[in-house]
This record gives C-alpha cells, sequence and structure tokens, in this order.
C-alpha cells in the first residue's frame, strides 16, 4: 500500500501544515472551555439565546473529539507501521 512505502510516515509529519489543519487536540481543547463557558453564562440567565449557544458549543466541541479520535487513531496506527 501507498501509506506503508519507506519515508512516508516522515514526510507527513515534516508537512504537515498547522495553519491549514489545525492542531486537532488544540481545538479539543479549545471547544471544551468554550462549553464551559457556554454553562456558565446559561447557568446565570437561563435564556433561550444562550441556550441555543450552548447547544452550539455542545455540537462543536462532540466534533472536535471525534476529529482527535480519529487522528489520535491514526497516529498509533501509523506507529505501528
Amino acid at each position: 500500500m501507498w501509506f506503508t512505502r519507506e519515508g512516508f510516515i516522515l514526510a507527513v509529519e515534516e508537512n504537515w501544515n498547522l495553519h491549514a489543519y489545525g492542531d486537532p487536540l488544540f481545538s479539543f481543547e479549545q471547544a471544551e472551555l468554550e462549553v464551559q463557558e457556554c454553562e456558565t453564562v446559561f447557568e446565570r440567565t437561563f435564556l433561550s439565546v444562550d441556550r441555543e449557544a450552548l447547544h452550539k458549543a455542545t455540537a462543536k466541541h462532540l466534533r472536535a473529539l471525534a476529529v482527535e479520535e480519529d487522528y489520535l487513531s491514526r497516529l498509533s496506527g501509523y506507529k505501528w507501521l
């Protein structure tokens, strides 16, 4: 397979563009902080606007969690090659 060729993992590690793709672990942490902030605001106000913001932040957090899980799964697979 193409990803088992010699030097593939090294090439990917060297060419990973954090500006374009971002750091999946950082985006997960950032999304988690956003959820915490939205929870705090909603607990104080109980407004529907804040509830909607909390739901959006939770959805973003779940998406970041899925991306992080996929990233770590692939990373662990590459280490075994």
